[in-house]
């Protein structure tokens, strides 16, 4: 059934941090590795037939560049995208591990590695496919319900839990298992991409109230407000995307 889409979507820095290590891949666009930060909010559209992929991307390391990994993430999969997705998407994730990989051992670096959370629409629905802790959210008939896995040890109560698996895991460690799902979709239906800048700030139940506004970029806006209004910790990065009749 093809359908169309409109999206909004922001990469800020937040009120705390220095510099931006989010990144994320939204109409077939990435920010460069050192981007600062989107002020505002960009708005766009798609038809199901385009194949539309959106993405978001949380580097980790501080001063190990984690920025530049997901930056690497964000072009591996952009060009997965333009080649015409000849390869499965959990290979495009495997691709992404092994590029940060080598950037990790040509600068000499002990950790660098990012989340990803990424959608592609068809004509047929949805594919999820997500490794890190960076979440999705589905929302319809008035319920928000979280498709992606979180990939993170128990909680002691007391710090944030670290990541089971990322992408820039070197092979001869660990196999990274991304996680995957397909999703019908409906004329209504608004599906959420966002870093934990997001989501540490402001509650599941919070965004379920704001992703009631029919009006994406207020909606968009609200979103960012509410987690900068909430201190704004870490860097704040999601993409909205709501489904309409073509």
């Amino acid at each position: 059934m093809p359908y169309s889409l409109e999206y909004v979507y922001t990469c800020h820095r937040g009120k705390v941090r220095s510099a931006n290590q989010d990144n994320l891949l939204c109409g077939n666009r990435c920010l460069p590795a050192e981007h600062g930060s989107m002020e505002s909010i960009a708005a766009g559209e798609a038809t199901s037939e385009e194949s539309p992929l959106f993405a978001v991307f949380d580097g980790m390391g501080g001063e190990e560049m984690g920025e530049m990994a997901s930056c690497i993430a964000a072009e591996t999969l952009r060009s997965w995208h333009l080649q015409g997705r000849k390869t499965p998407l959990t290979e495009a994730f495997m691709e992404s591990n092994r590029r940060i990989n080598r950037f990790t051992e040509e600068h000499h670096l002990n950790t660098c590695g990012t989340t990803a959370a990424v959608l592609l629409f068809d004509n047929a629905g949805a594919v999820r496919c997500d490794i890190g802790d960076s979440r999705i959210f589905r929302f319809r008939g008035g319920e928000t319900e979280r498709i992606s896995v979180e990939d993170v040890y128990p909680s002691d109560g007391f710090r944030k839990p670290p990541l089971l698996q990322f992408l820039g895991i070197p092979e001869s460690e660990m196999i990274i298992e991304p996680h995957t799902g397909c999703y019908t979709v409906q004329k209504g239906d608004c599906f959420l991409i966002c870093s934990d800048g997001l989501t540490d700030m402001i509650g599941e139940g919070a965004i379920g109230e704001i992703l009631r506004n029919p009006a994406l970029i207020e909606t968009g806006k609200t979103l960012l407000q509410a987690a900068l209004d909430a201190g704004g910790k870490d860097n704040i990065t999601f993409v909205l995307i709501r489904v309409r009749e073509k």
